[in-house]
């Protein structure tokens, strides 16, 4: 699917919200990656 060709139009979501929505996806997933960082170095040091 080419995201560029999607009508923005029919979405009825403005730009920045979208930006707003990504921005906020790429922080959660960051805080997901440290969250299992953390506790893959807490299982290894348990053993």
């Amino acid at each position: 699917m080419n995201i560029r060709h999607l009508p923005a139009s029919n979405a009825g979501v403005s730009f920045s919200s979208m930006s707003s929505f990504l921005n906020n996806q790429y922080q959660s997933s960051i805080l997901a990656i440290r969250i299992l960082e953390h506790n893959l170095r807490y299982n290894q040091s348990k053993d």
